[in-house]
């Protein structure tokens, strides 16, 4: 083990699965424990939201037929583009404009639909670590990122190092960068 254990090793310390040589650190770790405190928390956070929301009846349907609206308005400009002799252009463009409406459409739904829930306090990161887009620190930038962002805002937790669309305000701009930067193709995992 190197100076302090990665975060996959303090997530099985918090599982109750560390070997005993992290015990031993965590234990004499103020930063490790820390750490391991946020993770606690988080997890948290995760499970009491996932009773504290249940999606409407109908809503996937709902979110299906957007999306393929969407498609087709994008199809239609790549068939009228291409008319114009835009084609490749166009062509480069529309995965990432479909992949970013399905996002949008889907991020629209849950918010139009009472937000990701508010069931207790958002877990707070310690800053300085990692991407600014991994709020979780986890090493990857994924939906869980997001989920976090939008809980600490929700929370009234707006840190500066959470800007993440640079606007000056941490908002749900900033958590819709942050689930964009997720699902974007080679984007934001590491």
């Amino acid at each position: 083990m190197s100076d302090h254990p990665t975060i996959l090793e303090l997530e099985l310390k918090r599982k109750g699965e560390a070997d005993g040589e992290i015990d031993v650190h965590v234990a004499s770790c103020a930063a490790c424990r820390t750490e391991l405190d946020f993770l606690v928390q988080l997890a948290r956070d995760q499970l009491a939201t996932v009773g504290a929301f249940e999606a409407p009846a109908g809503l996937d349907d709902e979110m299906t037929a957007r999306a393929i609206g969407h498609a087709a308005r994008v199809r239609a400009a790549l068939t009228a583009s291409a008319a114009a002799g835009g084609r490749r252009r166009l062509a480069r463009v529309a995965p990432w404009a479909a992949a970013a409406a399905v996002v949008l459409v889907g991020a629209a739904g849950v918010l139009w639909r009472g937000g990701l829930g508010s069931s207790g306090p958002a877990a707070k990161a310690p800053a300085g670590i990692g991407r600014v887009d991994d709020v979780n620190r986890d090493g990857r930038v994924d939906v869980l990122d997001a989920f976090a962002l939008a809980r600490a805002v929700d929370a009234g937790d707006r840190r500066s190092e959470w800007d993440v669309n640079r606007d000056g305000a941490v908002d749900r701009g900033d958590v819709d960068a942050v689930a964009l930067a997720a699902v974007s193709l080679g984007g934001g995992g590491r």
